[in-house]
């Protein structure tokens, strides 16, 4: 499986969890995200593919320079919308190709270094971290939502399902 599908595949994922929750529920602050909402993640999310598909067309991405739209955690529509954007254009991405990326270690001095990555490895980046956010938007429903049923395998690595299915044989 290329990346690009990879991508497309996590993002369905998104999109799908996104139809299963009311809007009051996208939009409620919840404790065990210390008052966060489960659409601040769904932006979040966003946040880092638009950083990677604008980042890759300048040739330097900066993950902590983000738009942080914040009309999307409030709008499921809006979201699906701009997922479906990003599932449009991360075929135009070679993931062969050199970029530079920016790091943030400090927020007092603000020390900013570069690294050299490729565009394959920062679609990489931003899938894992879409599937990390994925467990915590899991974690969060299963404890303040429980009416909504999601699959197991939502927020799971595939290298970890992949691990579980072979110790179960």
């Amino acid at each position: 499986m290329t990346i690009s599908k990879a991508t497309s595949r996590i993002l369905d994922q998104l999109i799908n969890v996104i139809n299963k929750i009311d809007a009051e529920d996208y939009v409620k602050p919840l404790a065990i995200y210390n008052g966060a909402t489960i659409g601040k993640h769904f932006r979040h999310i966003y946040d880092f593919y638009d950083c990677l598909i604008c980042g890759g067309r300048k040739g330097c991405i900066d993950y902590c320079n983000r738009n942080r739209i914040v009309e999307l955690e409030s709008s499921q529509d809006g979201i699906i919308t701009f997922f479906n954007k990003i599932k449009s254009e991360i075929d135009t991405l070679d993931p062969k190709e050199t970029i530079e990326v920016y790091g943030d270690f400090e927020y007092e001095n603000g020390d900013r270094p570069k690294c050299t990555s490729s565009l394959g490895r920062e679609m990489l980046y931003a899938y894992d971290h879409a599937v990390h956010h994925l467990a915590i938007i899991k974690l969060g429903i299963r404890a303040e939502i429980p009416g909504v049923l999601l699959d197991n395998s939502i927020g799971i690595a595939a290298s970890t399902l992949r691990h579980q299915f072979i110790n179960t044989k």
